[in-house]
């Protein structure tokens, strides 16, 4: 059996601090688990309470409400955690910044005074998630009750170092919130720009009218079939022994990278990039899925047939960077809304064919080369900025592990 370091002892939750208690959170904090209005009470004209029924009301913090009761049920503080407690989005927790009713999608979480912090409870909450949702019951439809909420154990100190740990992780959360507004600050501006530059250039004062509307005399306007190909060969790649670098839709959902992997664990056609290509989703226009790949020799790419493989017909003519930021652009994605096929919103798709007649524009090659340049130093600027907040996580993750469970303790 290792032995216990001084200054510590051993507990359910392991090592903890001797002078830290291990408690049950309905001990240390007020529980209040939702219950829907009645129906006929609801409005969206702002009568009554602002109602909570979960997710959907939920942002990166603090919640938007979308509708209204005049005859609320269960309530939640200002300043209360609120947590879903049903479905697949169990787990999910905003802070409350008003008096709200809560519909049974949420728990709301209050520290009580003489015992916890609100604000320690919330941090905690999130560094102990995954045992939390361990107490999920049901399967298809996951939901964690109140009995669970109120027997979760966690770590607690005294209220002198709740808050001075509260206060070291506060300081990294606005570092956090404050460089995701610089990302979405970014981002609009990239957006503006893209619009204007896409459609009257960089030092123009000529214009005429076409197809796409007013754009620069020098300009050309082509249908898109006379500039790209689309490169529709397959491979079953379940029949070779080889790696692949796989283009896929969760691959670019969930990372934005290509994933490495072997032939046998692929098991539908894919197809197949043999050049520098273009990749655009045909799946759902309305998310942008848009992927510029550079062909490597000697490597096996391919992709999903979920995405549209463009190949430009003339290098000399087509600067595959411009076109890659103007299929990413809301002009592009407008057009292929227009195209868009199917019944369910998320299913929707477009026909690869009915693209090569969508009017595109073609500036010289060397202002394509401009154009990218410029649209290419505000992408580098949102990496730097993600590159920064994926840092600040991983700082948190650290600080968390260390001091939510006394590892390193703190002056108070």
């Amino acid at each position: 059996m290792n032995k216990v370091k001084e200054g510590y002892k051993m507990t359910e939750l392991g090592e903890i601090p001797e002078n830290w208690e291990v408690a049950k959170l309905g001990g240390i904090s007020e529980i209040t688990m939702g219950q829907s209005p009645i129906g006929s009470s609801y409005n969206s004209i702002g009568e009554g309470i602002a109602l909570l029924n979960g997710p959907t009301e939920f942002t990166s913090k603090y919640p938007i409400a979308k509708q209204w009761t005049i005859k609320p049920t269960k309530l939640c503080s200002n300043k209360d955690i609120l947590f879903c407690v049903r479905g697949s989005s169990t787990g999910r927790m905003n802070i409350a910044d008003d008096k709200y009713c809560i519909g049974r999608g949420l728990a709301s979480i209050r520290g009580k005074e003489k015992y916890s912090q609100t604000d320690f409870i919330y941090q905690t909450m999130i560094f102990n998630i995954d045992s939390i949702l361990s107490f999920c019951e049901g399967s298809t439809f996951p939901n964690i009750s109140g009995d669970n909420l109120k027997n979760l154990i966690i770590a607690m100190p005294s209220l002198k170092e709740q808050q001075k740990i509260f206060s070291i992780l506060l300081s990294v959360d606005e570092k956090i919130e404050n460089t995701d507004k610089l990302i979405e600050k970014t981002k609009e501006l990239k957006k503006g720009l893209m619009q204007r530059i896409l459609t009257k250039g960089i030092g123009h004062d000529k214009f005429k009218d076409t197809e796409i509307g007013r754009i620069p005399e020098a300009w050309e306007v082509r249908r898109l079939g006379t500039l790209f190909t689309i490169n529709n060969k397959s491979i079953n790649p379940y029949e070779h022994n080889a790696l692949f670098l796989h283009y896929s839709i969760p691959a670019f959902d969930e990372t934005g990278n290509p994933v490495l992997q072997n032939g046998e664990e692929i098991r539908s056609n894919k197809f197949v990039i043999e050049k520098d290509s273009i990749l655009v989703s045909k799946l759902n226009p309305r998310k942008k899925r848009v992927w510029k790949v550079n062909y490597i020799c000697g490597k096996i790419q391919i992709c999903s047939t979920e995405f549209i493989n463009y190949n430009a017909i003339s290098k000399e003519k087509i600067y595959i960077d411009f076109y890659f930021q103007y299929f990413f652009s809301d002009i592009f994605q407008n057009e292929l809304l227009l195209r868009e096929k199917g019944t369910t919103g998320s299913r929707k798709r477009v026909s690869p064919s009915e693209t090569k007649d969508i009017y595109v524009v073609l500036p010289s090659y060397k202002e394509q080369v401009e154009i990218s340049n410029f649209l290419s130093t505000l992408d580098l600027k949102l990496k730097q900025y993600k590159t920064k907040k994926e840092k600040l996580q991983e700082l948190k993750k650290g600080l968390m592990q260390n001091l939510l469970t006394g590892k390193i303790r703190v002056k108070v």
